[in-house]
């Protein structure tokens, strides 16, 4: 990370400068962020996910210096107009400067990173966060978190949101270890439940989408679990608060991260919803009517948080940043400011707070923010549209699910795949509505504008934009019919029915390859079933995989050969190279003590030991150096000693001695 900074400041990068993190999730990226910040600039996450026009209004609008980013992603950039340097194909340009901290003069004040959200306007916007409110967000995170040195953290939002800045600076300035997990780990359920029970994960923050799914057997050592995101249902908060630390928690990008949380451990017959507690050490928040008058205890009024955590605005938007970022009229000083949430709330008798919904048009869904105005908005933009309006609808499974209604242009034709296809080229994935709902005329209110609250649900609509019911014809369709619906938790599905288009998303997604595998005996990568989302495509990619597997069986797994030279794990080179640093170092053994009651037989114990040794071929297991270079030795056998000290002369004190 000091080569990093460096390099950045040899490019003439320093405070205020804006610096394009463009990696996929790893521990490179945290090593970019962290060479950014020692460089005194701020860092702008670029998550390799989002469309191309996406990435260009960041990158322009952020203005960003260069763009840190690797090799199998540098083409995209070049499309984009960014100077990027790629920090895996240029590791030897790197490692020519020096590895000490570069000294840099910066103020509380100055830029720390700049994550860009969803906007009205149908473009994101970008919240501009000084480091101000860092120091104070993470030393109450430890605090409350209970996080050591001796912690596991996963890291599991993407770098693009800023969760992930917690679940990087708690770790590391705990001293604790950060765990990185992959897209696709962290879209599986079971996948990730896996890489938690795997890494024996002990403090995770998880969205309640997550939660709900996320298998829970065998995870007695995750003992610090939070949730954020989006309002937590009790039955989540249920699930998880046995056994170990049960947070909730709350705060808008624009407030650093997290202003609310508190420990949940049993229910509150008068919150629907599981509560987010008090306000952290510095901050303050209130829940305000209209003319931003505290609301009685009970009542429901409007969020706004005032405190060091307050971001500077939106960047290049000083109209937005003046509608959201308000004089306090509590303030202690002068020119302290408070950002207005949009978050409706209550305080309840023991003055936590439940969050109970929006006062406006944007929504979360699975923990994603979403301004409902920007799908309108690059809808709006299709020529076969004239009008367009997006909802979030509750789904039967106790998920978000969004909705466009669409009022066509004279003449035009509605395709939902055309639509589907348009949006994706500008929006993310979790942007994407499920269903598309075609309407004569948009419901309007008396001063003619829409009448969110009378668009209809779409089960209740006659005319639905999507395919006609046509029967599954194969055996194959008609088992996989079976579980799309199940799933999605829908009385039917057709055989040219779309799986995405009938509310699924990424997590039901994920329980469908997994119920695919368990049914059909065929892995399919999350991504087959993005490319081939309907009945029809699935079921043929199924029978394709499965004739596949009849033609080329798997070879049998056969034993190594031992007597050849054997190279080291992945585990076994980091232990070997801990040991080269600290030799004879005891950390990683694990002594203990037997009592055994009655006439020790020295002989049976001593071949029970041997017996033991030759069963397991770790215990005679050496690891040679030849030349710096590590390699496993397997002896086909090995005689442990077993020295035996007779205390039997001794007095009962001397012998606990």
């Amino acid at each position: 990370a000091n080569r990093v900074a460096r390099w950045l400041l040899d490019q003439g990068v320093g405070p205020e400068s804006r610096v394009g993190v463009f990696l996929e999730r790893s521990t490179r990226a945290i090593v970019a962020i962290l060479g950014v910040l020692k460089s005194g600039a701020a860092y702008v996450p670029l998550d390799p996910t989002y469309p191309e026009d996406r990435l260009r209004h960041m990158l322009q609008d952020s203005q960003a210096q260069v763009v840190l980013t690797q090799a199998s992603l540098a083409d995209r950039l070049g499309d984009l107009g960014a100077v990027s340097f790629c920090l895996d194909d240029r590791a030897d340009e790197l490692s020519r400067y020096a590895d000490d901290n570069p000294h840099r003069n910066l103020s509380p004040e100055n830029l720390a990173y700049i994550i860009y959200t969803s906007g009205s306007t149908g473009l994101p916007k970008g919240v501009a966060v000084p480091h101000r409110g860092l120091p104070n967000l993470i030393a109450t995170i430890l605090r409350d978190f209970a996080i050591e040195a001796e912690s596991k953290v996963l890291e599991f939002a993407s770098f693009s949101f800023d969760a992930s800045v917690a679940e990087i600076f708690e770790g590391l300035l705990a001293g604790a270890t950060i765990y990185v997990v992959d897209r696709d780990t962290a879209m599986s359920p079971e996948a990730l439940a896996e890489y938690i029970r795997g890494n024996r994960i002990t403090v995770a923050t998880l969205p309640p989408a997550v939660l709900r799914l996320l298998p829970n057997d065998g995870l007695d050592h995750l003992k610090t679990l939070i949730s954020a995101g989006e309002t937590c249902p009790w039955e989540v908060a249920e699930r998880w608060w046995n056994g170990r630390r049960f947070l909730n928690g709350y705060g808008p990008t624009e407030v650093t991260v997290g202003c609310n949380w508190q420990v949940v451990k049993e229910r509150l017959p008068e919150a629907k919803t599981a509560p987010v507690g008090r306000s952290i050490h510095g901050a303050r928040v209130f829940v305000l009517d209209a003319r931003l008058r505290p609301v009685p205890v009970g009542a429901v009024g409007e969020v706004y948080v005032a405190g060091v955590g307050v971001a500077r605005g939106y960047l290049n938007r000083p109209d937005l940043t003046a509608e959201r970022f308000l004089p306090n009229p509590f303030a202690d000083r002068e020119g302290e400011r408070m950002y207005r949430t949009g978050d409706l709330a209550r305080v309840l008798a023991n003055g936590s707070l439940e969050i109970v919904g929006r006062a406006d048009f944007q929504v979360k869904v699975r923990g994603y923010r979403i301004e409902l105005g920007e799908i309108e908005s690059v809808l709006s933009h299709h020529p076969s549209v004239q009008e367009a309006a997006v909802k979030a609808w509750d789904s039967e499974n106790g998920d978000k699910q969004l909705v466009a209604y669409v009022v066509p242009a004279e003449g035009a034709e509605l395709d939902v795949d055309a639509l589907r296809d348009f949006l994706k080229a500008e929006l993310p994935d979790y942007m994407i509505p499920a269903a598309f709902v075609r309407l004569e005329s948009m419901p309007l209110t008396p001063n003619r504008k829409i009448d969110r609250r009378a668009l209809p649900k779409p089960e209740d609509v006659g005319v639905t934009l999507g395919e006609p019911f046509e029967e599954p014809r194969t055996p194959t369709e008609e088992l996989l019919a079976e579980l799309m619906a199940s799933v999605l938790k829908v009385e039917r599905v057709g055989a040219r029915d779309d799986f995405f288009a009938l509310g699924g998303h990424s997590l039901l997604a994920t329980q469908l390859v997994s119920r695919i595998r368990d049914v059909f005996d065929v892995e399919l990568p999350l991504r087959d079933l993005f490319a081939n989302s309907t009945v029809r495509k699935l079921a043929s990619l199924i029978d394709e995989r499965k004739a596949e597997q009849v033609k080329l069986p798997k070879p049998p797994l056969e034993p190594a050969p031992r007597d050849g030279e054997l190279p080291l794990s992945f585990a076994q080179q980091r232990l070997w190279f801990l040991d080269q640093l600290e030799p004879g170092n005891p950390f990683y053994n694990i002594p203990t003590a037997l009592r055994l009651r009655g006439k020790l037989d020295v002989e049976a114990l001593r071949g029970s030991i041997h017996d033991l040794v030759r069963r397991h071929e770790v215990l005679r297991t050496r690891f040679p150096d030849d030349g710096g270079k590590p390699r496993q030795e397997i002896l086909d056998d090995l005689e442990v000693e077993l020295p035996v000290v007779d205390l039997s002369g001794l007095s009962g004190e001397r012998q606990e001695e």
